[in-house]
């Protein structure tokens, strides 16, 4: 990865920390990391944050305190994932005008209040949506992204990629997202999984002719995403 403004190059090594496993039963070895991302929080479909449910109560307890203080006194930074994995509900929210002015305002207080080092934008599909709105997806992330870094030009802006986007780069504009974030996350993962119709690894490095593989994910990130943007 390499800063936008400096033109320095790091190596980062990112960890999400699902809400599900934030507690003291679960370790935080954070001195591996230089980047933690706490997976998540949940977009509804009027592009508001819901504050409710298990995710935003770890969000907001002791535990969460205590281990962004000792993330900023290691000088690990800090993502905050911003998630909506129904399609239908995606789609509502890019196709509103005003959705995006209202998810920049409930960022920009967060990154405030919490002191957020950056975020990361998970939006998936699957089930009955066969896709999103290319052009409307698009737009949505650049507007909010504007927002964020007039407000914070120091924000760091990261967006997910599925291992098997060849499958879905339709509803994805991978050159201009590139351009627009600081950073691209390949998820090399679930190339099989419990509903799969036959058994197989979970992310596979190579595989069988016709077989999604996480090499020809980053192969084909990285014939439009510059690879300095590239993390897998």
């Amino acid at each position: 990865v390499t800063k936008k403004a400096s033109g320095e190059k790091l190596t980062e090594f990112i960890g999400f920390l699902p809400y599900w496993n934030a507690s003291s039963l679960f370790p935080v070895y954070d001195s591996y990391f230089s980047h933690i991302m706490y997976f998540g929080i949940t977009v509804d479909s009027q592009g508001r944050v819901i504050k409710s449910g298990p995710e935003w109560s770890v969000f907001n307890s002791s535990y969460f305190f205590n281990l962004m203080q000792r993330l900023d006194k290691k000088k690990t930074k800090l993502s905050l994932v911003v998630k909506q994995f129904d399609g239908d509900v995606i789609n509502k929210f890019i196709s509103d005008p005003s959705a995006s002015a209202r998810l920049s305002s409930d960022l920009i207080n967060l990154i405030a209040e919490f002191d957020i080092d950056g975020i990361n934008f998970d939006f998936e599909f699957g089930g009955s949506t066969q896709s999103l709105n290319r052009e409307k997806l698009t737009l949505f992330i650049e507007e909010v992204s504007l927002a964020l870094r007039k407000e914070n030009p120091s924000i760091i802006l990261s967006f997910d990629l599925s291992g098997q986007i060849i499958e879905k780069e339709k509803s994805y504009d991978l050159k201009k997202i590139g351009e627009i974030m600081d950073f691209v996350i390949i998820m090399g993962y679930d190339y099989k999984t419990p509903g799969s119709p036959f058994a197989g690894p979970v992310a596979p490095i190579l595989g069988e002719a016709n077989e999604h593989t996480i090499s020809e994910a980053v192969a084909f990130v990285s014939s439009i995403i510059p690879s300095n943007k590239i993390v897998l």
